[in-house]
């Protein structure tokens, strides 16, 4: 029970009694940083289920037992997955809802006019896609598959690997999506192709990761995209292959790993250079190979089938010099490597004498650059680091400066940042721990530049932050009695 106000009945005589003890334990050296007017310290504000006054407005949707996944805006509202059920949100509590309880759901996506996912029956995995029918309610149906003579002949060996990462789903040209993979069948993998009505589907002769894919779509002109993974093959090991959308199959891209060896490709990003019918599609990617270790490699769409080729060999030998964190800004590649000296942030467009190293984060155990958790804002790159910091960048040494200090409480925050954009603003979000509570700050930035400003504070881990139109989600948990709860919040900005 809650006064008018808003604050439990209690808040002001426990504050008030937590403050007398505060004072008494002074003497002996232990004492609290002043609280804002009307403020609860974190433990009471835990126990009593109350957020911190905040310049922003934090709104608590709902809370759940496990973590809300897969989030996408339909029919001007929020609809995500919890527990394999479909649920949705007008960013109100009362309006949080149960739209569907589902079966083995995940893949949630947007296919034209029509909302999907994919599921299984046990012993089939099926597309389903639906609209808002004329009372208000999402009606599913299941897309047709063909059928295939290997159901019959080898029995449905259903969907391969982690239910949580296939299949994975990929927007191509013409309102079309690829999944990859769809099912399989003995040794044999298929794709799906559907527009929400109808599905394709082909075999392709190589099998995909079982725990990830590494993939990419180019669309290299209105009417095509490719899609381009790492699969293995028999004789050839795990190299990349592109899969023609609408073609008969995949095609080896390159064998960088001569022989049956694997160069494992990681990281594909799809860089494009120019604009126009003159733009360059290319693929950069790292890969393993006997004399160059693992280095960058790109493979140019433009280059008629002539395969992938070294970008440049950073640490000369065998060794290699494992790229890692590839982000897409100012039509160049971003990624770092480390050797003895350092952490190096580079840029590249593919070609060796475009790439370059831009800053170095120097010493034994340097700053690792979170690149791959970049955001483009304002024209610039945002990444953090693994001292919780937050830099800036525009490519040069000069422009790689630190704009948000996460050590300066070295002890309380405990992982990597997060960053996103809402609102015309660069959002950072970390946790760590608060007078013994986890407690979640939010801190923003505006484009016009400036230090990051607090906007808020929620008690509890941060598990996610999610951008759908504009509009800023937090999900965060918040342990007691050693029963996990899963709260998630809309944020924004004051009135």
């Amino acid at each position: 029970m809650k006064s008018q106000t808003g604050k439990h009945p209690l808040t002001r005589h426990i504050t008030a009694l937590l403050g007398s003890l505060l004072l008494c334990l002074s003497p002996l050296g232990v004492s609290a940083a002043p609280l804002p007017p009307g403020a609860l310290p974190p433990i009471i504000s835990l126990l009593l289920d109350e957020e911190p006054p905040s310049p922003w407005k934090v709104t608590k949707l709902k809370s759940f037992n496990i973590p809300p996944q897969e989030f996408v805006s339909f029919d001007n509202e929020l609809y995500f997955l919890f527990d394999s059920s479909l649920w949705k949100t007008d960013n109100t509590p009362a309006g949080t809802t149960l739209v569907r309880s589902l079966t083995n759901a995940a893949g949630l996506t947007l296919l034209g006019d029509q909302l999907c996912y994919t599921g299984s029956d046990g012993a089939h995995q099926y597309l389903a896609c639906g609209s808002i029918d004329a009372n208000g309610d999402y009606a599913p149906h299941v897309v047709p598959r063909p059928a295939l003579v290997t159901d019959v002949a080898a029995g449905y060996a259903g969907l391969r690997g982690d239910a949580k990462s296939f299949p994975t789903l990929y927007d191509l040209s013409g309102g079309w999506q690829l999944y990859l993979p769809m099912f399989y069948s003995a040794t044999i993998q298929h794709v799906g192709i559907s527009d929400g009505s109808t599905m394709n589907n082909y075999a392709l002769s190589l099998e995909l990761a079982d725990n990830y894919i590494s993939a990419v779509v180019a669309s290299t002109s209105l009417f095509s995209s490719s899609v381009f993974v790492a699969g293995f093959a028999s004789g050839i090991g795990r190299e990349l292959w592109e899969i023609v959308a609408g073609g008969s199959g995949a095609n080896l891209v390159a064998n960088i790993n001569p022989g049956s060896g694997s160069s494992d490709p990681r990281e594909l990003i799809h860089l494009k250079i120019g604009s126009g019918v003159s733009t360059q599609h290319r693929i950069l990617f790292s890969a393993d190979n006997p004399t160059y270790g693992r280095e960058l490699w790109v493979y140019d769409t433009n280059s008629n089938g002539n395969g992938a080729n070294l970008v440049k060999d950073i640490k000369p030998g065998s060794a290699g010099s494992d790229p890692k964190g590839l982000i897409a800004f100012q039509q160049k590649v971003f990624f770092w490597t480390k050797d003895s000296f350092g952490s190096h942030l580079w840029k590249t467009d593919g070609d060796n004498a475009g790439t370059s190293s831009i800053h170095l984060f120097p010493g034994a155990f340097p700053e690792r650059p979170f690149t791959e958790r970049g955001k483009v804002f304002g024209g610039s790159l945002y990444f953090p680091t693994s001292y919780r910091n937050v830099y800036r960048t525009q490519g040069t040494d000069a422009s790689t400066v630190k704009i948000f200090n996460g050590l300066v409480q070295s002890a309380d925050v405990l992982e990597v940042p997060m960053l996103a954009t809402a609102y015309n603003r660069l959002v950072i979000a970390k946790w760590g721990n608060s007078s013994g509570v986890r407690k979640t700050t939010l801190s923003v930035l505006k484009a016009g530049g400036g230090a990051p400003a607090k906007v808020a504070d929620i008690v509890g881990k941060l598990e996610k932050m999610v951008v759908v139109n504009d509009t800023l989600y937090v999900v965060v948990s918040r342990t007691i009695s050693s029963a996990t709860k899963y709260y998630l919040y809309l944020i924004e900005p004051a009135a």
